[in-house]
């Protein structure tokens, strides 16, 4: 007979009546044991009609000031009763009516296993998330089923539609410091492989993603998902929880290309060089987008120069940014430490592919 456990459906908002009613009867509709359905929701800092759509259903409603992500998902743990959360989108349907189940079975297979995630796809085709899920399909696309993190693949959870095992939050939590930043969810996964977690990645798992998003919250993403990258860098190194060679894009060789890059500003022929190492490592890599058949070529072509773009941005931005946000000379020079030990293996890495 199965056991079923308790699970609590965490949903941070901010302004997001157009979709927030149907995320919520999606889940109330899922083939679970409603005794067994907790929903949790915070309201962080709405200015809009979310709040009042929320409270038409059965959920336990947290209503704060803008906190961002980290505060919104701490502040909503705290009131989590289940023995797993379930992070959910305030935009994103469930497509099986069985996830539920599929989560609870896969926690029952093993006290090690922190996470059970899925994927998603977009409601529409008209918008620039197609960005985002041609880069799923190829550079940073899920192959194993254990979440390990390593330099041959980008395996990292997806907190869009994934679930916690609630007691792991008895003695972690989301750095609040992330800030107008992603990466939250990507350093906790990190702290929990160096606490001897596994994560479970599954296809049985798959959401209806309804957020449009247009070139300025494209290029927004971007800026996040860079920032990500260095916040990651900072608070691993302070806490020392790195034990495994990882950075956020493995594309990026952002200490090698800056290196070269000033160099090249003083002796002009090392451009030649920065541009070379920039084709071997970005460029090419970026050409994996192509091998995607459902999308148009000139979907493909925007996919691969955004990645290329986004290299190249963040080969500059990326030190500034760790500098800036450097509590200490020895904090920065420890991330750089951790850099270019990660470029080095990378680098190894890529001979031995390019061989």
């Amino acid at each position: 007979m199965v056991k079923y456990k308790k699970i609590s459906v965490l949903i941070i908002f901010h302004n997001e009546e157009r979709t927030l009613r149907e995320t919520l009867q999606n889940v109330f509709l899922m083939d679970y044991p409603k005794e067994l359905i907790e929903v949790v929701c915070v309201d962080d800092g709405s200015t809009d009609m979310s709040a009042t759509i929320a409270r038409q259903f059965p959920v336990i409603l947290i209503e704060q000031k803008r906190s961002w992500l980290s505060g919104a998902y701490n502040a909503g743990i705290e009131q989590c009763t289940g023995d797993y959360i379930l992070k959910l989108d305030a935009h994103m349907y469930l497509k099986n009516k069985d996830t539920f189940k599929i989560i609870n079975e896969y926690f029952l297979t093993s006290d090690k296993i922190a996470g059970v995630c899925g994927t998603y796809v977009s409601l529409k085709d008209n918008d620039r998330n197609f960005v985002r899920d041609i880069r799923r399909l190829t550079i940073f696309k899920k192959n194993h089923q254990f979440l390990d993190i390593n330099l041959g693949n980008f395996t990292t959870w997806s907190s869009a539609i994934g679930a916690y095992k609630r007691e792991i939050f008895e003695t972690n939590q989301f750095p609040e410091e992330f800030v107008n930043s992603y990466g939250e969810d990507i350093y906790l996964q990190i702290i929990l492989h160096n606490q001897g977690y596994n994560f479970i990645y599954t296809p049985e798992i798959v959401g209806i993603h309804d957020a449009a998003i247009d070139n300025r919250q494209l290029l927004k993403k971007m800026e996040y998902e860079i920032k990500a990258a260095g916040n990651i860098l900072l608070k691993a190194s302070s806490t020392r929880a790195i034990e495994v060679p990882y950075l956020h894009y493995f594309l990026s060789y952002p200490l090698l290309s800056i290196i070269l890059l000033s160099i090249s500003i003083v002796v002009p022929y090392m451009l030649i060089l920065f541009v070379t190492v920039c084709f071997i490592f970005e460029v090419i890599p970026a050409l994996e987008v192509f091998k995607v058949r459902q999308y148009s070529f000139k979907k493909r072509s925007i996919t691969c120069c955004y990645l290329i773009i986004k290299e190249l941005i963040q080969a500059i931005y990326l030190p500034l940014y760790i500098f800036k946000k450097s509590k200490s000379i020895k904090q920065f020079i420890t991330v750089f430490l951790i850099i270019i030990k990660w470029e080095a293996q990378k680098f190894g890495l890529s001979r031995m592919v390019l061989d």
